[in-house]
């Protein structure tokens, strides 16, 4: 199976390197690590906690440029938490992994709240890269809202790539949980495939989040972050699907 986006280990935090520390002719792990990444754009964040599973938390504040650095965290699972400034909202991040060496976030980038000026767009990453898909669509039928993004990839067929987001009890600003009240599907369409490679979160393995940070009922117009992890959605498709730090803006239904 082709795939262009990489799927194993595609997390929003990478371990870059097994560094160790060498004591007495032998190798012995230190029992913390350094998180690192950078905000954009500066100044749209006040701070950036990283929280273990006994709810034990780490703080750090960004540098002039949104570049923080997080040092001695101990090894183990993190939930990172971006605090915005007023002008901004705050994006949806997945767990991360310390183990003795540098956790790489990236570039994190911060929504406005008020997403007027990034026109109509969708984007998230997947590790280092960044997504973007310059055509988004939105329908509201009662209170289930279906947002579809679509994107041609180069040298293949149109539409190539397509992200569905639907939210079956739409109400506005809020948190919407994949496996309750929302559903991410991706899909991939391939030259000579009879049908596309597809991941979604209502899989056993898929969880997600989707966050509307903004609602204009008078313009129809929404915007929000959102993550999500999908497993395979038919017999063509394998592996899972993760991206974190998406976003959409100005989509209007």
């Amino acid at each position: 199976m082709r795939v262009r986006f990489a799927t194993a280990g595609a997390l929003l935090c990478m371990v870059l390197g097994g560094a160790s520390c060498e004591e007495e002719g032998s190798h012995v792990k230190p029992a913390v690590g350094t998180l690192i990444g950078v905000v954009n754009p500066a100044g749209a964040a006040a701070r950036i906690k990283a929280t273990d599973e006994a709810q034990r938390t780490y703080v750090v504040l960004p540098d002039a440029s949104g570049a923080f650095e997080l040092r001695n965290v101990p090894n183990g699972s993190y939930q990172l938490t971006i605090e915005p400034t007023a002008e901004y909202t705050e994006p949806v991040l997945e767990r991360c992994t310390v183990r003795y060496a540098t956790s790489n976030l990236d570039t994190v980038t911060m929504l406005p709240a008020v997403p007027t000026a990034l026109g109509n767009t969708l984007a998230y990453s997947i590790g280092a890269e960044a997504y973007r898909f310059g055509s988004v669509t939105a329908a509201l039928s009662g209170r289930q809202l279906l947002l579809t993004a679509v994107r041609n990839a180069p040298h293949a067929l149109p539409d190539a790539e397509q992200m569905f987001i639907q939210l079956t009890d739409f109400t506005g600003p809020g948190t919407y949980e994949c496996g309750s009240t929302a559903t991410i599907v991706y899909q991939q369409r391939d030259n000579g495939a009879a049908v596309p490679y597809r991941w979604s979160t209502a899989a056993p393995e898929g969880r997600g989040t989707v966050r509307i940070t903004y609602h204009d009922p008078v313009a129809r117009t929404v915007a929000g972050v959102f993550s999500f992890e999908a497993g395979a959605a038919n017999s063509v498709t394998s592996g899972k699907f993760n991206t974190t730090n998406g976003y959409f803006a100005a989509v209007t239904y």
